[in-house]
């Protein structure tokens, strides 16, 4: 006969693990404790945690239900010895049925497991959809050894896949923010840069890319990010080895109209009483 009840509690429980996860105003490791205690909760199991991969293919504690499984799946990232490591290198469901007979195997996992109060483990995979790299290993801990039942795995299983689907979904938006955040930032950094290029160009009279070269060259030569010299550009201060000696040290009058004179223009002897020079 089905346990309807039983089947009621996982469903909820399930929605509330999407829950928990999907809410990106809730630390990540805030919730995957909350998942991990409730998970132990509902299937009336010892304790519950999770491992979740690093950078380097590594496993790290994310969450556990008290300090002696936390210290119990420490020491099996620590040593590789228990179901954790095999699971996750493996891909595939480790259930360790009677962890005393395993002391040959993993003699210190067993004897810490014994310290803990734990028998038994089941350590599932949390695979990574579209991706060959799982998200990393969910552990179900039970108090003695003996046979799992087929129910409470299927329900363990049921557990972590939507486990591993709401972290999965977590992730991609986060990625999603990221690569928006650098593409905004991009894009302001451009503008920055145009904005520069032609304040550059307008004061030098000169072609928008020599005015672009001579602001990588700048940059690059007083290791200055480009970003931060063309925004100080943008805002009118203009280094003064970027401008022809005359303008760094007096701008002078600048005529208009067709006569305009060039930024390296000099009055010559005849001029400088405001006379044209005799023919």
């Amino acid at each position: 006969m089905r346990d309807l009840s039983a089947e009621k509690g996982l469903a909820n429980l399930v929605l509330e693990v999407m829950s928990q996860l999907l809410d990106e105003s809730v630390e990540e490791q805030l919730s995957l404790q909350r998942v991990a205690q409730r998970s132990a909760e509902q299937l009336g199991v010892r304790g519950a945690g999770v491992l979740l991969a690093g950078p380097a293919d590594g496993l790290a504690v994310v969450a556990a239900t008290s300090p002696s499984i936390q210290a119990l799946q420490q020491l099996a990232v620590a040593s590789g010895q228990g179901p954790e490591p095999v699971c996750f290198q493996r891909g595939e469901p480790m259930l360790v049925t009677d962890l005393p007979a395993a002391r040959g195997q993993w003699p210190q996992y067993a004897g810490e497991a014994d310290g803990a109060g734990v028998g038994a483990v089941s350590s599932l995979p949390l695979p990574h959809q579209g991706n060959d790299r799982l998200l990393g290993v969910m552990n179900l801990f039970y108090a003695w050894p003996g046979p799992i039942g087929e129910a409470q795995l299927m329900a363990a299983q049921t557990l972590a896949d939507a486990l591993a689907l709401a972290l999965g979904q977590r992730r991609k938006r986060e990625a999603v923010r990221r690569e928006n955040g650098q593409l905004r930032q991009a894009l302001s950094s451009r503008v920055v840069i145009e904005q520069a290029k032609g304040a550059l160009a307008a004061r030098l009279e000169i072609t928008l890319d020599e005015a672009f070269a001579r602001l990588r060259t700048h940059a690059r030569s007083r290791q200055q990010k480009l970003t931060a010299l063309s925004a100080q550009i943008a805002r009118g201060h203009v280094p003064a080895d970027l401008l022809p000696s005359r303008q760094s040290s007096d701008p002078g009058p600048r005529s208009s109209g067709p006569g305009r004179q060039s930024a390296c223009w000099r009055p010559g002897p005849e001029e400088k009483n405001g006379s044209p020079a005799s023919t």
